[in-house]
């Protein structure tokens, strides 16, 4: 998980914009993100653009997070990303998992998108 969130880190630091939300893309193959499930994402990815814009205001204009549903996540937290390209990123959730993607979007996915 360490490792994920420094890559993450990397890559939105240095492809964050204020004036732009963070654009995300849902791989629905295999899974159909809910309405919740997209809002909460959406704000979570948000609010990490502005919190590191923050600190480092010389980013770049463009992000685009991928989000996908899948079982090759980080065992404990149900959950991992990596970098695709220049500003992309791709986070993928276990949705079969009890906690549900809420409960893992809540308690990781800041961790993920800011590497705290």
């Amino acid at each position: 998980m360490q490792f994920t969130a420094m890559v993450l880190v990397f890559v939105l630091s240095t492809f964050l914009s204020p004036a732009n939300a963070v654009t995300i893309e849902y791989l629905e193959d295999t899974y159909t993100f809910s309405d919740e499930e997209r809002e909460v994402i959406q704000t979570i990815a948000n609010t990490t653009e502005i919190e590191v814009r923050e600190l480092l205001p010389a980013l770049e204009d463009d992000l685009v997070l991928i989000v996908t549903a899948g079982k090759y996540v980080i065992a404990q937290t149900g959950e991992g990303g990596i970098a695709l390209a220049t500003g992309r990123v791709q986070w993928m959730v276990d949705p079969e998992r009890a906690e549900g993607v809420v409960t893992i979007a809540k308690a990781e996915g800041e961790l993920i998108l800011v590497g705290n």
